[in-house]
């Protein structure tokens, strides 16, 4: 039975049932084209990046006349805000959601109840293999799109990463995660240490094909890759 799973919850189990598979939108990069007068064309500026897609969702529900309202409340309790989005019939991947919006439930009979859901995405679908934390001697190529890893440090000074001939460094202190897709640093406290940054987070981003990546030596440093396609 085809099914979503969204902040680990399935619809099954919030006793809502998907209608149709969703069609999925391609990602629109993001392009402006500048008119110059006398120019013949135009300018392209190519910001390199893309916008956020939305998958809309028909969902359904039966529930007594009495629990109809209820039922309702508690789709709309699970489906709201950020979190992570899974199709059953693409299963090693899933989607970063920024927010949910709801249609009115439209009550086609005295127990069932329909509406669609809508989901506000990043425009990547990621995979789910690269959300497994990695020693950096493990991270060699890069099969898919440019991504945006997270880096675990353990150790005392400055430990340099260095990505394809390019260095992102940071004065440790015992931990420190630096996340590049957030572009912020901080211990696994939670006290943000952005300003010991060297560099670029750019810089340890992991493009496609092959990877050069190395660490300072004394210190422990892990990886979560976070593998990404369009």
């Amino acid at each position: 039975m085809y099914d979503i799973t969204f902040k680990g919850k399935t619809g099954y189990h919030n006793g809502v049932l998907v209608v149709k598979r969703p069609n999925i939108p391609a990602p629109e990069r993001n392009v402006e084209y500048i008119e110059i007068p006398g120019r013949d064309g135009a300018i392209t500026q190519d910001q390199k990046t893309y916008k956020n897609i939305e998958i809309s969702i028909e969902l359904n529900f039966m529930a007594k006349e009495t629990e109809w309202q209820q039922c309702f409340r508690k789709c709309k309790n699970w489906l709201q805000g950020a979190g992570k989005l899974e199709l059953s019939d693409d299963a090693q991947f899933y989607y970063r959601v920024k927010n949910v919006s709801l249609s009115e439930n439209e009550r086609t009979s005295l127990e069932i109840g329909k509406f669609t859901a809508t989901f506000v995405c990043d425009p990547y679908m990621y995979l789910k293999s690269g959300m497994r934390e990695r020693a950096i001697e493990e991270v060699t190529y890069n099969p898919y799109d440019l991504s945006c890893p997270i880096y675990m440090i353990e150790g005392e000074g400055i430990c340099a990463i260095d990505v394809n001939g390019k260095t992102l460094a940071i004065n440790v202190g015992q931990n420190a995660v630096i996340d590049t897709d957030l572009m912020i640093a901080y211990r696994k406290d939670g006290t943000l240490i952005n300003a010991q940054v060297y560099g670029y987070y750019e810089d340890g981003r992991l493009k496609p094909g092959d990877i050069s990546l190395y660490a300072s030596d004394g210190f422990n440093v892990k990886i979560i890759p976070n593998w990404r396609c369009l």
